[in-house]
């Protein structure tokens, strides 16, 4: 936990920084309160079954309805995961195989999700590839295996991944944000831009109906930013880069990009004040890169 004093300068240095940047930039302010956005709330569980809500907007595969698809002595690996406790985490899968009762896919994805979290990849593509080799209706290890193989830069087999999610449960923004990363990593900017715009539209959607989509918007925006940076097109980047933190303005890695557009524009003050948040997330975070 922060120190208050620390909190609030981080807040104060994040809005002082984007007021400047909605009189620069000519973008809606930031949302009432002044207060950084906090991370999304878990959405409400769902069925297995029933991946659309009642008004027809896909619901997002959040980390509670992933759990909701758990065999339930795996919900407290899950938990320590999300708490950092990763190697326990594996401890608890392995002693779920061990049951009679064991779903073997269930426990291959938890392992797998212990160590894609814990950014061992390779590891985890492993335990992914094993759990669709037995279940490949159990939809949440494809939307994993496809992030893993990208991280292991595998983007033919990434695409495949994403495409089978959304096969299997169609209209997830992160879907399409992936196939847009991959495209990304080929230089296909207009696909990129194509599965970008999806993405966009489908989080909206989402966000219409009141799931907190903050922080998935702020990533699509960036990754515009980079679409439009690899262009040249500078004024565009800097934009959607603005957009993106007033979405959620704790990404440091977003505030990096704002800087440099910044100053691929000359505006030299508003790279300082972006780099200065960037710094000041950095440090709230203990990573004082």
């Amino acid at each position: 936990m922060l120190p208050g004093g620390l909190r609030l300068r981080s807040r104060s240095l994040v809005w002082c920084a984007l007021a400047g940047l909605v009189a620069a930039c000519g973008e809606g302010g930031p949302s009432p309160g002044g207060e950084v956005p906090a991370p999304p709330g878990t959405a409400r569980s769902v069925s297995p079954g029933d991946p659309v809500g009642a008004a027809g907007v896909p619901r997002p595969l959040s980390a509670e309805r992933t759990v909701s698809l758990l065999a339930q002595p795996l919900r407290a690996a899950m938990d320590a995961v999300a708490e950092g406790r990763f190697e326990q985490a594996w401890d608890l899968a392995d002693a779920y195989a061990a049951r009679a009762d064991a779903l073997s896919y269930q426990a291959e994805f938890m392992r797998g999700y212990a160590r894609h979290k814990a950014k061992r990849y390779a590891a985890a593509r492993q335990h992914f590839e094993r759990a669709v080799a037995l279940a490949p209706e159990y939809h949440p290890t494809w939307h994993f295996l496809g992030f893993a193989c990208h991280a292991l830069g595998e983007l033919d087999r990434a695409e495949q991944a994403f495409r089978e999610h959304a096969r299997r449960v169609p209209g997830e923004g992160d879907d399409a944000f992936g196939l847009a990363i991959v495209a990304l990593d080929r230089d296909d900017l207009d696909e990129a831009e194509r599965q970008l715009a999806e993405a966009l539209r489908l989080h909206e959607a989402q966000a219409a109906r009141g799931v907190d989509r903050r922080k998935e918007l702020a990533k699509v925006h960036a990754r515009l930013g980079d679409v439009y940076a690899r262009r040249g097109q500078w004024e565009a980047a800097r934009d959607v880069l603005v957009r993106a933190v007033q979405h959620f303005g704790g990404h440091d890695e977003i505030w990096h990009k704002l800087a440099a557009a910044h100053q691929r524009l000359g505006e030299e003050q508003r790279a300082a004040e972006a780099l200065a948040v960037r710094d000041e997330l950095r440090a709230r975070a203990g990573g004082g890169r």
